[in-house]
């Protein structure tokens, strides 16, 4: 927890129903996605990524340590298994935008072949610049993509906001600033 000691907090079945099903409503997952998996399995983000997928008919894609370490095996891993969702937090969103900006200048049509319609983060704010930087490095699929910007607790048993980031709305006056948490998920 943010007191830097372990917590643990008890989450009823029907908690995780509910939170399973709201997200459902607000994401879209479905029986053809093929999710990332990058969250510890002792994270509350775990919930999110493994069991709304598979309650989904979708396919839990699930990153080794060292993928999760080294972003360029993370990005081909991405490509291997045609991942269509990605749920980072910003500063590893932030570490793939890096690397996959590096690779295209060696070569320009690097990740072109992507098959990611959906990006979420959550866990840390997120500077406004993310999402526009990730749409630009994902090249000519960049912009089909919705990025979803999304806040929760533990105690709530995961994301209870949710905000979607506009592909026009990130302009040079809101570079520092950081995207809003938006709105509860059952106020869809």
């Amino acid at each position: 927890g943010t007191t830097g000691k372990p917590k643990g907090v008890i989450t009823t079945h029907k908690n995780l129903v509910f939170y399973l099903s709201a997200l459902y409503k607000r994401l879209g997952i479905n029986q053809n996605d093929n999710y990332l998996h990058t969250a510890s399995i002792a994270f509350s983000s775990s919930n999110r990524q493994m069991w709304l997928t598979l309650s989904n008919g979708g396919t839990v894609i699930m990153a080794t340590e060292t993928e999760k370490v080294d972003i360029f095996q993370l990005l081909e891993l991405i490509l291997r298994h045609g991942v269509t969702v990605i749920d980072l937090v910003p500063s590893m969103m932030r570490r793939c935008i890096s690397t996959l900006n590096v690779c295209k200048k060696k070569n320009s049509s690097y990740f072109d072949d992507n098959q990611i319609r959906l990006a979420l983060s959550a866990s840390e704010a997120l500077p406004s610049e993310i999402p526009s930087e990730l749409r630009r490095a994902l090249g000519k699929r960049g912009n089909e993509v919705r990025y979803i910007n999304m806040y929760g607790l533990t105690e709530t048993t995961g994301i209870i906001f949710t905000y979607e980031v506009q592909s026009n709305v990130i302009d040079e006056r809101q570079m520092s600033s950081i995207v809003p948490i938006g709105k509860p998920l059952n106020a869809v």
